[in-house]
This record gives C-alpha cells, structure tokens and sequence, in this order.
C-alpha cells in the first residue's frame, strides 16, 4: 500500500513527480549526441528557444541574421545616411505535442516497487526522448522523414524512414528545385574530387568515397558569395560560420560509413597526428573525430542511408523518385552546418506522470514534450546547411 500512496495526489506527491520530471529532463540531455551544438543564441548551429514553455503559442518565429556584406566607408567617408539595415529572415517553427509510455508486466513478473521503477522509467524514458530529438533534429536537416530508431535500410524491401511524412514535430520543409549551391552529390578518391548532378548518378563505390577533399570543397561552397563562373553571377548568401575559442569554424555531421572513409585516408590521419584537438575544452569538441580545414567532424547514428535497387521506393531516393540511388550503391547523406542551420521551439519540457494499472498492480510512467524542428530556410534555400550525398560501403 505504501507505493500506492506515492503516487495519491498531494503536495508533497507534486514535488516528487516534479524533480523526476527535471531528472529525466537533465538525463535526456546529457544523452543527446546533439546537445555540444545547441543553445539559445543565432551563434549556435541548432537553435532552441523555450519561450512558449512561459506562454501560450503554437508557432514560434526566429530571425535569421544573415551576414552583413556591406563595404563600409574610406577616408573621410560619410557614415551618417550610409548605414547598412541588419538583414534578417523570418522563419517560424510549428510546435506539436509527442509523448510515450512505458508499464511493468505486474507484481509477480519484475517484482519492483513504484520507488525503483522511478530510477528505471527516467533512464528509459530519458534515452528514448534523446534519440527522438537528435533524429528529428538531422532529419529536418537533411529535409526527409524521421529514419525509424528500430533500425536502418539494408535493402529496397526495408524503409529506413518513417514513410512519406514525419512526425508533426518535424516542421517539412520546402525547397526551392535552384537551390543547388546548397547540394553536394559525389566524393573523393587520392587527391580527385568528383561532383555529379545527382545522387542517382553516384555510381562508384570507389571514386565517389567521402574524404578530406570534399569537406573543403563543400567549405568553399558555404563561404562563397559569388558563383564564379560566367554564366551566373547571382549573389549567394553564404553560411555563417560559428565562433569556437574565437575561431570561425563549422561542423560536419557524417555517418558511421562516411567516417570509416575519412579514416582510411592518409592526409586525415597525417593530420589529426599532427595538429588534432589537444586539451581544448570547449564541448563542441566532444566527441569530435578531428578537425579539417576548420571544420569539425563529428560522426552522428541518424545519418540517412539509401540503397538503390533499380527501382524508386522510398528507400532508394532521397528527395524525389527521379532522384533514385544507383542500382547496387550505398549513399549516405552528411550535413555541413553553420550559424542556425535548424531550429528547436518549446511549448512545453517533458512532463512526468505516474500511474497504477489494473487494480495497483502495474505501474506505468508517462513523458510528453511539446516541441517543433525545422531547417533554417531562406528564400526557399537552405540557411545554414548543405546535405552531403557521398557513396558508401557498408557490407
């Protein structure tokens, strides 16, 4: 009877389920593989604002703040009627509600009080909301549905994704069919980088490999202005950087294949040997593979996987079924980040909610969160990311 009264309404009940409530919280957070780059500021490369937790709302906005590429004045310049606008793109974040559950099979079976399940149900209900967060956070980067957390695609039978939509908490997003300086689709092999038109059209498995080659080329794309070719010369608002130890940096999110990959090349290894992170306490490191051309490389579970089959199911094509895999090769899509690639809005942190089933002798626990996830887009382009399509070998 003494763990049925636990769970009775009262003040001193509301405390306790209050702190498992932040303790489950606080565990969900320290397991997000995702949580180095987040935070509230637009210096951040994923963005979280938890006013609506204060407020009532269900759709937030955030102002992008684009770089400033004004020239400013020379000698005795006139400044005053000179001033340049700061520049910023509205985006705004639909939040919904997602929650989940877990109950003992019953007395007998785990034989546990409502006191140890607590422990129990924080570690388990802490873990699943990491996971739920950080792949909807990289499935909104790479503008797809959610990737199934029982598993991946091996196959054209088997979906990696969740089907054609995602959960309501990820915000789709719509790009524009131009925005292809914000697409990379090919790789790197010796000292040759390869660039195709499409991921359809990754046809080596040996050429078309992730590298240090592609990290700097994709670099260039975020950074560049000016497309330097003499049929276009549209100006291109290029990705904030993020500030590290007062170093621009940015960040590269690439699958456990991709990195197998990089590790295998002779220039990162001669690099990391040589100027790799050494003492550096800044959390962003965390984790961290290395470092190249000030990008930081970190390895991420929910990159996406395709496998193409001679066929346009959902597991063959990224974006659209004219984009299908290759028949017989593995892509994988990284993602290239800077200042506020995506975003995250709370109108409500996770909840905790005790319960006793068939007549007190199951115990149950319940958590759900009121959040939204969207890529940073502006004018129907990317923000700050670029997806990263490269073949790979998992097999």
């Amino acid at each position: 009877m003494a763990a049925t009264q636990f769970i009775r309404d009262g003040s001193h009940t509301n405390l306790v389920l209050q702190k498992w409530k932040q303790r489950m919280f606080k565990h969900a957070l320290v397991h997000n593989s995702l949580k180095s780059f987040m935070g509230p500021s637009d210096e951040n490369v994923i963005q979280v604002d938890k006013d609506f937790t204060k407020a009532k709302g269900d759709k937030m906005t955030f102002a992008l703040r684009a770089l400033d590429n004004s020239d400013g004045q020379g000698d005795d310049g006139i400044y005053e009627g000179n001033e340049s606008a700061m520049v910023f793109y509205d985006n705004s974040v639909q939040i919904h509600e997602r929650g989940h559950s877990i109950k003992l099979n019953g007395k007998m079976t785990e034989q546990r009080t409502i006191i140890k399940l607590r422990p129990q149900g924080k570690n388990t209900l802490g873990e699943w909301y990491s996971r739920v967060l950080a792949n909807d956070i990289v499935s909104a980067l790479s503008n797809l549905p959610t990737m199934k957390l029982a598993g991946v695609v091996t196959g054209a039978v088997a979906s990696g994704s969740s089907g054609s939509t995602s959960p309501v908490t990820v915000n789709q997003t719509a790009i524009a069919s131009g925005s292809s300086k914000r697409k990379f689709f090919g790789g790197y092999s010796g000292t040759t980088l390869t660039s195709v038109a499409d991921d359809g059209l990754i046809t080596s498995a040996t050429t078309h490999r992730f590298g240090t080659g592609v990290i700097s080329h994709v670099k260039r794309m975020a950074m560049t202005h000016v497309e330097p070719v003499a049929s276009a010369g549209t100006v291109y608002s290029p990705i904030r950087p993020i500030m590290v130890d007062g170093k621009k940096m940015f960040l590269m999110l690439i699958s456990r294949w991709q990195a197998k990959d990089l590790r295998n090349e002779t220039a990162w290894l001669q690099a990391q040997r040589e100027a790799n992170i050494r003492g550096n306490k800044n959390p962003i490191f965390s984790g961290a593979m290395g470092i190249w051309d000030n990008v930081i490389i970190h390895e991420s579970d929910y990159i996406h996987t395709r496998y193409g089959e001679n066929g346009v199911t959902v597991s063959e094509y990224f974006d659209t079924t004219g984009d299908a895999c290759a028949s017989g090769i593995y892509v994988a899509r990284g993602l290239f980040l800077g200042a506020q690639a995506a975003l995250v809005a709370f109108g409500q942190l996770p909840s905790w909610v005790e319960k006793i089933h068939d007549y007190k002798t199951k115990y149950g626990i319940h958590t759900d969160v009121i959040y939204g996830v969207k890529k940073s887009i502006f004018n129907s382009v990317e923000f700050g990311c670029i997806t990263v399509d490269t073949a790979i070998s998992p097999t």
